[in-house]
């Protein structure tokens, strides 16, 4: 068994590791698990615990959405955050003029449904996760930091291919190992 998720790569550009470094310097105090930023990605699917058999099947599935897909863009913006009840969970980076991203990830939602994997409960809501808070000692200060960022677009992300990742969990944190790569078909561009 392999825990398994379909994401799509993410190399942060000047302008992202800028607020990244900002955000980690302002917020050194407080108990955040940072992601790597070799390990950027965004997630459109995740499966969990599969088996071989289980993943020859997604990565069929896959490859026909990815054959019928043209590339496309979206946008990084501004920082935000998850949480539940009364506790921050998730700092992250909002992805703006998502509407391609959002029907193409519903696209393959739908099409792995119909292979037989559990289709998510809750909405998706595309995000760069930036750390997992595990608490926030001044939470005063962390909103109104929040606030300071201006609503804009920090990075355009291509998407051209799809990654199928294995997800090792080890005490210093998740590593993540490629297992197949799905290209996307180019634009036509005439």
């Amino acid at each position: 068994m392999k825990r398994v998720f379909i994401a799509i790569e993410i190399c942060p550009e000047p302008e992202v590791t800028d607020v990244i470094d900002l955000l980690r310097d302002e917020l050194q105090e407080e108990r955040i698990r940072w992601v790597n930023e070799q390990q950027f990605h965004l997630t459109l699917k995740f499966f969990g615990d599969q088996s071989d058999e289980q993943i020859a099947d997604i990565i069929r599935q896959t490859e026909n959405v990815c054959q019928q897909t043209a590339s496309f863009s979206f946008s990084i913006g501004q920082p935000g955050y998850f949480r539940d009840r009364s506790q921050l969970r998730v700092l992250w980076l909002k992805i703006l003029q998502s509407s391609t991203l959002e029907e193409f990830q519903q696209t393959l939602e739908k099409e792995l449904g119909l292979a037989g994997f559990q289709k998510e409960d809750r909405r998706f809501q595309p995000h760069l996760t930036l750390g997992r808070i595990q608490s926030i000692s001044k939470p005063r200060q962390f909103y109104e930091l929040m606030d300071q960022f201006p609503k804009k677009t920090l990075q355009v992300i291509t998407v051209n291919q799809l990654i199928l990742f294995e997800s090792i969990l080890k005490p210093s944190g998740p590593e993540y190992r490629k297992l197949k790569t799905f290209a996307l078909q180019e634009k036509d561009r005439s």
